[in-house]
């Protein structure tokens, strides 16, 4: 590998850290079977969504414009953002 990490202890890394996810969905299903509300799914929904903006806005972005691909990617941004609020318009009832 470009970095000098081998193979299997990628493959290794990559296992640790995609058990995670299984983990924190059984603690969260715990959380809102016990304590669940409309209120705080909604909350937990708005919270992921702004974690998950943040990261591309910060570091996805950022990256792919060092390649070389910043027509691309604004572009593509760009569509993605109108697709998902057409999704919205012509899915809401």
């Amino acid at each position: 590998m470009e970095a000098g990490i081998k193979p299997g202890r990628v493959a290794v890394i990559t296992l640790l850290s995609g058990l995670a996810e299984p983990a924190a969905a059984l603690v969260g299903a715990v959380v809102l079977l016990n304590f669940g509300t409309t209120s705080i799914i909604g909350y937990s929904l708005v919270f992921a969504a702004g974690v998950m903006t943040y990261i591309t806005a910060d570091e996805l972005i950022p990256v792919a414009h060092e390649y070389g691909f910043k027509h691309t990617v604004s572009v593509s941004l760009l569509l993605g953002i109108i697709f998902a609020l057409l999704i919205d318009v012509l899915l809401s009832h």
